[in-house]
């Protein structure tokens, strides 16, 4: 026998053994009918809006060779998709109220802003939210005014034709003394709602310290409603307190003051 009929069965052994080994690794992410399985949702994507997002999801039974996992129908029943813009219509020649809220939806004649919301339809009460959100499809109505003094809170919001926001103005709903209507009272409170307290209505007080009723010039002034409790800072006399004017010429002698009567003693 010659040594090349003995090598011929040992060859074909070695063979067969290296094809097992290589039909055996890891073929990093290939299934055994050469599909590439996919690692997330975005290998997924047909770029079909109607259709529904796809899925990653290998391990789901009766799954597709990559991996990937159909969609659902973004539109409900009744409903027609727009894949042009990427909405959902109703349609009109099987329903007209797909939302079941009562009201038509415009598409179809009716006056409904959002046929897939059975709570945004016309006469539904506007709630108070600052999301924008139009439950009663008419943009002008932003909440309840819980006050009744005519004005809606600054919390409640309406998202407008132009798809910006209209907010109310009264930043206190539940005083009818407070919004934008009323004039600003000394009062520690901002009865106007400009978001200033108190402006323009604050009266100046000046430190009286020897008690006469009169400050002195160039004092600095302190903006209150009404006259400061407490002796000014600086003022150690007894009877030391506040003064809407500062014309007193001496503000040690309480005698000495505009409102004194003038005697002939060599003193103003």
């Amino acid at each position: 026998m010659t040594a090349s009929r003995l090598a011929s069965p040992y060859l074909s052994l070695a063979l067969a053994v290296l094809s097992l080994a290589l039909g055996c690794g890891d073929d990093g992410g290939t299934d055994p009918d050469g599909a590439v399985l996919c690692t997330d949702d975005s290998m997924c994507d047909d770029g079909i809006f109607c259709n529904g997002a796809e899925l990653c999801r290998p391990d789901a039974p009766g799954g597709s060779p990559t991996g990937c996992v159909a969609g659902t129908a973004v539109c409900a029943s009744g409903e027609r998709c727009e894949e042009a813009s990427e909405t959902c219509l109703p349609s009109c020649e099987v329903e007209t109220d797909s939302d079941r809220d009562g009201a038509d939806a415009i598409a179809c004649g009716g006056d409904d802003c959002d046929d897939g919301d059975p709570n945004r339809y016309p006469g539904n009460p506007e709630t108070c939210d600052l999301a924008g959100r139009d439950e009663d499809c008419d943009p002008t109505t932003l909440g309840p005014d819980i006050d009744t003094d005519g004005y809606v809170s600054t919390q409640c919001c309406n998202t407008q034709t132009d798809g910006s926001l209209l907010c109310g103005d009264d930043c206190n709903d539940a005083t009818s003394g407070v919004n934008p209507g009323q004039v600003e009272a000394c009062n520690r409170i901002d009865d106007n709602c400009n978001g200033s307290v108190d402006e323009d209505v604050q009266q100046r007080f000046y430190p009286d310290c020897d008690g006469d009723d009169f400050g002195a010039p160039g004092s600095t002034p302190m903006l209150a409603c009404a006259a400061p409790v407490g002796d000014p800072e600086g003022c150690d006399t007894a009877g030391a307190g506040w003064a809407d004017a500062n014309t007193d010429c001496d503000d040690t002698d309480p005698t000495i003051n505009p409102g004194a009567t003038e005697i002939c003693d060599g003193v103003d």
